[in-house]
């Protein structure tokens, strides 16, 4: 059953919408594995966990190249957050003390369940809140660069 079934506030954003769909089809099995049983990717979106103070994704071996995927690595670098292209388990999934996606919609958003098991405390983790920030500061200072045509 979906960890949150509940429709947005109103007034919502667009972000908020999104990751209450995330919640929503979570434990419906939005990763991938690959044909070793490591977790590849996602549906739409691509797939992160925070493993001791690493952030991790899949080795990219099973995965199309993503935009925000590699912004989101780019970012880690530039401020001295470890990140490791690796793989990865689905135990090490239940144990991270968070999880993540990212996509051209939302950015990145927390992952509060996997599999009907709650990730880290459930709530948004001080990595990913780190993250989302840092990403929204990269696309405001994308747009403000853009010359109009």
């Amino acid at each position: 059953m979906p960890s949150s079934t509940a429709a947005p506030p109103q007034g919502s954003s667009d972000a908020q919408r999104f990751e209450l769909l995330v919640d929503a089809i979570t434990d419906y099995a939005i990763y991938m594995l690959d044909p070793d049983g490591f977790v590849a990717t996602c549906n739409s979106t691509h797939f992160f966990i925070v493993a001791g103070d690493e952030v991790l994704t899949s080795d990219g071996s099973y995965c199309l190249a993503g935009i925000t995927r590699a912004n989101v690595l780019e970012i880690c670098r530039a401020n001295r957050i470890p990140a490791r292209e690796t793989t990865f388990s689905l135990t090490d999934v239940y144990a991270a003390s968070e999880a993540f996606v990212t996509g051209t919609f939302a950015g990145v958003v927390p992952v509060r369940s996997v599999d009907g098991r709650t990730i880290g405390d459930g709530r948004r983790g001080p990595v990913v809140e780190r993250l989302e920030g840092l990403y929204g500061e990269l696309v405001e200072a994308d747009v403000a660069a853009r010359v109009p045509p």
